[in-house]
């Protein structure tokens, strides 16, 4: 028999017409993601499957209300640490943040090595999740700056990128970073795998 589903949102903002264009091979495969769009001022808009997401939600586990203890109470979200991801590429960067943000990360995102310099002077996070090809400062380069740096040098740093020779994954790790993640392999339980692993979390 048919059934009908919905889907609850906090706000509509409008209605328009635009060009779905296919996930790059080189992002994380997401099941609830049909594809992107972007708009006139450069934003990238991430387009849902519907049908994807009934079949997680049909396929969730039940449990108590979000934001309510079993007991009825009210609890409030605890965030499970703070990520600062680096990549040039904004869908990546986007992807990443939405990955992250909604396992329960704080992330704050910057364009290359030395915007994330800056950050770093700003405030520490828990974990750095950077990609190697970037403008001004690379992976390798501020992997380094951060090894250098006393205050952060014994921060977590995870490279996530789309070079694949061995060549280069002991260049990144020699320049001190903690895991290496090619791109056209990875999805969101394995991003979320080698950050908890890095963090000493379980998944």
């Amino acid at each position: 028999m048919a059934r009908s589903h919905a889907f609850q949102v906090d706000a509509l903002l409008g209605q328009r017409d635009v060009v779905v264009k296919g996930l790059s091979r080189l992002l994380p495969r997401l099941d609830v993601l049909a594809g992107a769009s972007v708009d006139p001022d450069g934003s990238i808009l991430l387009v849902l499957d519907a049908a994807a997401l009934i079949e997680r939600a049909r396929t969730a586990k039940p449990g108590p209300s979000a934001g309510e203890r079993p007991g009825g109470s009210q609890a409030a979200p605890a965030a499970r640490g703070s990520i600062l991801v680096v990549d040039d590429a904004l869908t990546v960067r986007e992807l990443q943040r939405s990955i992250l943000e909604r396992n329960g990360f704080d992330v704050r995102v910057a364009a290359d090595g030395q915007e994330a310099l800056a950050l770093l002077a700003e405030r520490q996070p828990d974990l750095v999740l950077t990609d190697v090809e970037m403008p001004r400062m690379d992976g390798f380069e501020l992997t380094q700056a951060i090894r250098s740096h006393p205050s952060i040098r014994n921060l977590p740093i995870l490279m996530l990128t789309s070079r694949a020779s061995e060549t280069d994954r002991k260049r990144g790790l020699d320049a001190g970073a903690d895991g290496y993640i090619i791109k056209s392999g990875f999805d969101e339980t394995r991003l979320l795998g080698a950050v908890n692993a890095l963090l000493g979390r379980q998944s």
